[in-house]
């Protein structure tokens, strides 16, 4: 008996991160290096970011810039949060409008900093808080693997 594989999409580099996009019900989004895409099996569509332009701009759709991302969670239907590792920092994409925006830390700049000014050294991974609705818990890598808490109501970051 021959096995066979189906391929759901091709992507450019490891996927990371993926889940139910609940602003398309019935696709998935995904990591593709420096972008977030959306799939139904059949087409993709960026959502932010590009696979292979790297760097940092806030701006819309194709045109927002990324240095790797790491992880992202949906925190209403219309916006999500991205973790832009390389660039250490969080940020938010509206699905309406494709703009893209710094939500936490302080972009392009690594280093440990709690506040509205935080700063990250290569944020990793992202999920809600389950104790309590109102945060995200950020892995933080070269900051001694810390988990730290981020408000969702302004991006506050707290050890």
């Amino acid at each position: 008996m021959e096995s066979t594989t189906e391929v759901l999409v091709n992507t450019s580099y490891h996927v990371y991160h993926m889940e139910p996009d609940s602003y398309q019900p019935g696709n998935i989004i995904y990591i593709d290096k420096h972008s977030l895409k959306t799939t139904d099996g059949v087409t993709s569509a960026i959502i932010a970011g590009h696979p292979t332009k790297t760097g940092y701009k806030d701006a819309d759709g194709e045109n927002s810039r990324f240095k790797l991302i790491t992880g992202f969670i949906g925190i209403t239907t219309k916006i999500l949060i991205a973790v832009d590792n390389y660039n250490h920092c969080l940020r938010k994409i509206h699905r309406d409008t494709g703009l893209t925006t710094k939500f936490s830390g302080v972009c392009t700049s690594s280093g440990y900093q709690d506040g509205r000014q935080a700063k990250f050294h290569y944020p990793r991974s992202i999920i809600r808080d389950n104790r309590n609705g109102g945060q995200l818990l950020v892995t933080d890598q070269s900051n001694n693997n810390a988990i730290r808490t981020v408000a969702v109501s302004d991006g506050s970051v707290g050890t």
